[in-house]
């Protein structure tokens, strides 16, 4: 389905054990519809029905510039016990490939979902931009959720977590409640987040020039300032204007920029994480 050229830590930790001194190797990560293929030193396979969380919120070590995590948590069934493995790779690459896990992790997960005032049970899936609720068949675009929140609901014996769904119709807003199984709960979450921030970061990259594009390709990729004033032909001062631009719209979380003289000339530098 995808794969993305990464560096990784495996295992990072067991249980509650971080193993944060241990270096990166270079490898390739695969998705199936079945499993996580990593080919590095060796080749592992992570079958999905073993994963129980993605990105959990632990320690992590710091990465180079361009580049995006993702970290899963796994049952290892020989050994009976939770297994973690970091994974380092070009920001644009681990986004989709965790956009994809996520929509696999959660397209066969049962759920009673609240549509107006019928409740149903089936599944919620993704499909491109858009959100899928089947039987019913209702769908809208990511553009359209408005707002997703957490909450709780009385069943009369106990409170279950659901998350609430507000989608614009027009001149309206519907809402939509989706009770999951406890344990998956955070893969839909995080599913609609990263589908609305997809969303987002296309709607600004569509603000942005051609070059301003290929040169956020490059930060991203990790390429350094004099390979982009090369590449495009601009000057140390273009080069700011743009990044700063570039880091007001948030498509660059952090740069900082130092001027070093060399020859008479200004020669900028940057660091992004």
């Amino acid at each position: 389905m995808i794969n993305c050229d990464v560096e990784y830590i495996h295992p990072y930790g067991r249980r509650f054990i971080l193993y944060t001194d241990k270096e990166w190797s270079k490898g390739r990560i695969h998705l199936t519809t079945k499993d996580v293929i990593l080919e590095g030193t060796q080749t592992y396979r992570f079958p999905l029905v073993s994963i129980v969380s993605v990105d959990k919120k632990i320690a992590l070590p710091t990465i180079k510039e361009g580049r995006s995590t993702l970290l899963l948590e796994y049952v290892d069934i020989v050994q009976k016990e939770r297994i973690f493995t970091l994974f380092s790779g070009y920001g644009a690459c681990i986004r989709s490939f965790k956009k994809h896990l996520l929509s696999l992790l959660t397209s066969n997960v049962y759920i009673t979902y609240k549509i107006q005032d019928k409740w149903e049970r089936g599944f919620m899936r993704a499909q491109d931009s858009d959100i899928i609720f089947v039987p019913s068949n209702y769908k809208f675009h990511i553009s359209k959720l408005l707002k997703f929140e957490r909450r709780s609901m009385s069943t009369g014996f106990s409170n279950v977590g659901v998350i609430v769904l507000k989608v614009e119709e027009g001149e309206d807003t519907r809402e939509i409640w989706v009770v999951t199984p406890p344990l998956k709960r955070d893969f839909f979450w995080q599913l609609l987040g990263i589908m609305n921030e997809e969303y987002i970061y296309s709607q600004l990259l569509s603000k942005l020039t051609r070059t301003e594009r290929l040169i956020l390709l490059l930060v991203n990729e990790g390429a350094t300032v004099e390979e982009i004033l090369q590449k495009h032909q601009i000057t140390p001062e273009e080069f700011k204007d743009i990044t700063d631009k570039l880091e007001e719209l948030g498509l660059i979380k952090k740069i900082i920029i130092l001027r070093i003289t060399d020859k008479g000339k200004g020669i900028l530098e940057h660091i992004t994480e």
